[in-house]
């Protein structure tokens, strides 16, 4: 009876604090190891920031989904504009706000019509000078393979996505 009552609990209570101390011995091999790695740790640290920083640079921030889709589109006709094309369709046919937060996408589909050499050159500017696009299909269209490439008329349908970073408040 004195087994029961007075051994047992006393085995149990024996368990419980052998792996609480197992616990405060474990989290004090982790605090004395990143004492001892603090040096590395903090390089490590200033790594990340700087690519966070090219990150940053890359994705820009945008309060909302519907300023970034205008600024997208203004950027994307400016270059259309400058190449002598027309836009003859700019439909938002995307918006992925929980993909990899704090960055969300966008897609869009395009068509363009002009000559296939200007139409090809604005393919090449899109990924260069927007580098946040990332132009996921493409179809050329020429309406007459007779005439040379820089005069030949065409269409070009361009379905692309856009990256960019939500601020804090605005994540879903």
């Amino acid at each position: 009876v004195a087994v029961k009552f007075a051994l047992l609990p006393w085995l149990a209570w024996q368990s419980e604090r052998h792996e609480a101390l197992q616990v405060l011995t474990q989290r004090l091999d982790r605090s004395a190891g990143v004492i001892e790695n603090r040096a590395a740790i903090e390089r490590a640290s200033r790594t990340l920031e700087a690519s966070l920083g090219a990150f940053r640079a890359k994705f820009r921030e945008s309060p909302s989904v519907e300023a970034f889709k205008l600024s997208t589109q203004q950027s994307i006709a400016a270059l259309v504009a400058q190449a002598g094309l027309r836009v003859t369709l700019y439909d938002w046919v995307l918006d992925r706000l929980e993909d990899a937060p704090p960055l969300a996408r966008v897609r869009a589909r395009i068509q363009l019509a002009g000559a296939v050499q200007a139409l090809a050159s604005v393919h090449g500017r899109l990924e260069a000078e927007l580098p946040f696009v990332v132009i996921r299909e493409v179809r050329l269209d020429p309406q007459s393979p007779t005439n040379t490439p820089s005069t030949t008329p065409g269409s070009m349908t361009l379905v692309l996505d856009a990256y960019f970073r939500q601020p804090p408040g605005e994540r879903p």
